[in-house]
């Protein structure tokens, strides 16, 4: 009797291993998850704000916070209207515009004056919103004096379909009279370096 009740216990135990391991991926097999956030063109998330050389080694990045910003003017009965100001680097500041679901920068310049991305024209004018961090490019060195901009931006390309907001990045120049928008980068591999290529090129603005 004692025999027949362990090799009960031994086959039951051993169906029980039979299960587990069905139930566990081959070591070289990927779960269907990962398969599709690997073939995913989605975007690299934004970087932590840091000062940190990237790409050519004449060139770096410095980045800043558009969480860190600062509200002076809103009207909510004017679309959701609201302006804040938000930090910069070498004498550069922001001012972020969101109204009516839409999202906006003005570059305030080291000297004066300021002037907008007109990041929804560009963008085609559906809801929109920014990344929580601005890339500002320039020249290696001890002083920051950046000369082009990188910002995200998503965009809803199609409102009665789920699902069809596309995570461009906007490429700014800061040289001449008024910054603006010289290249829109779309999602896909290594998106983040081709921005940082255009913003290290001498590209004119976009109409």
């Amino acid at each position: 009797m004692k025999n027949i009740l362990i090799l009960g216990v031994l086959a039951f135990a051993a169906g029980c291993g039979e299960r587990a391991a069905s139930d566990v991926a081959a070591p070289d097999e990927t779960p269907s998850t990962a398969r599709e956030a690997v073939s995913s063109n989605e975007p690299a998330a934004d970087p932590a704000p840091s000062a940190t050389p990237t790409g050519d080694a004449a060139r770096a990045s410095r980045y800043t916070s558009l969480s860190d910003c600062e509200l002076i003017r809103e009207r909510p009965q004017e679309a959701g209207f609201a302006e804040s100001r938000c930090p910069g680097v070498g004498g550069y500041g922001l001012r972020l515009i969101d109204a009516d679901a839409r999202q906006n920068l003005l570059v305030e310049r080291p000297g004066g004056g300021s002037a907008s991305l007109r990041l929804s024209e560009v963008g085609g004018g559906g809801f929109s919103a920014l990344g929580k961090t601005v890339e500002w490019r320039g020249k290696a060195g001890a002083s920051v004096a950046p000369d082009a901009m990188i910002v995200r931006y998503n965009v809803v390309e199609n409102p009665t379909s789920p699902g069809s907001e596309t995570s461009y990045l906007m490429v700014a120049s800061l040289d001449g009279d008024r910054p603006c928008i010289t290249d829109k980068i779309v999602p896909g591999a290594d998106q983040n370096d081709r921005a940082r290529a255009a913003a290290d090129a001498d590209h004119a603005c976009l109409p």
